[in-house]
């Protein structure tokens, strides 16, 4: 993902996404996902092919943190090696982001 984007602690503006450290289960990994822009089609084969490379049976959460308007999305979407699933509203999401929704 660091090809894709910066990887960083905060979301002031200048990082595009943290890899969590927290275990949230043995087989999953949680992505928090700082900028619409970077939640992209791209970013979710990127993953999926990472877990189809040795991780098939593993989950990565994405959790958008956007900030406020946005915090009715923080269910986000569960990648797995051969689907995404999307946990928050689809509806709030196309009605909030419009065209900076990418997925």
């Amino acid at each position: 993902m660091a090809a894709l984007g910066t990887e960083g602690d905060k979301a002031d503006g200048s990082s595009d996404f943290l890899v969590s450290e927290a275990e949230y289960g043995p087989r999953e990994q949680g992505l928090f996902v700082y900028k619409p822009e970077f939640l992209t089609k791209r970013l979710i084969a990127v993953i999926q092919n990472v877990l189809r490379s040795g991780h098939a049976d593993e989950v990565v959460e994405i959790r958008p943190s956007f900030g406020e308007p946005f915090d009715c999305l923080w269910d986000g979407l569960d990648v797995r090696a051969d689907s995404v699933v999307e946990r928050w509203d689809r509806q709030d999401a196309e009605e909030l982001l419009g065209d900076r929704l990418k997925i």
